[in-house]
């Protein structure tokens, strides 16, 4: 269900959310040292990255939204509209020990990285907001 899921956000496919809500495809290729990376959106943690080529996709209601890592002065601003899918990867800054940022790709670009077949789900050990990461074709839920 969940590479079922992956190909249907990917591929640019109908899911399973509302006409108001807009998903969020979150990954990351490289692992970024001993401790997991959390996400946050609107301030409030969704789950963190903890292992290399790994995924999360949150739906949240069309509108502005925040997103960030660990370090919030690196926060990103996004107006997402209704039935919108929004790719971002979490990228390492090198110029700060331990630092993240979350960084807009493109469709395209998250097509080449499903199509690599090395993405996995987060455990979900590591998922902290359950009402908002779809882990099926259906919302929420283990």
């Amino acid at each position: 269900m969940k590479s079922f899921l992956l190909f249907l956000i990917l591929a640019g496919g109908s899911w399973a959310g509302d006409a108001t809500s807009a998903r969020i495809f979150i990954w990351q290729e490289r692992i970024r040292g001993l401790r997991a990376n959390p996400v946050f959106v609107d301030g409030v943690e969704v789950a963190s990255l903890r292992k290399r080529w790994t995924y999360f996709v949150v739906e949240v209601p069309a509108g502005e939204h925040t997103f960030n890592g660990r370090h919030k002065e690196n926060e990103l601003v996004l107006q997402l509209k209704p039935g919108e899918d929004c790719y971002l990867r979490l990228d390492q800054i090198l110029t700060v020990p331990g630092g993240e940022k979350l960084v807009r790709t493109s469709a395209a670009e998250a097509k080449l990285v499903r199509d690599s077949g090395k993405l996995q789900p987060v455990s979900p050990d590591d998922v902290r907001d359950y009402a908002r990461v779809i882990f099926s074709d259906s919302r929420g839920g283990r």
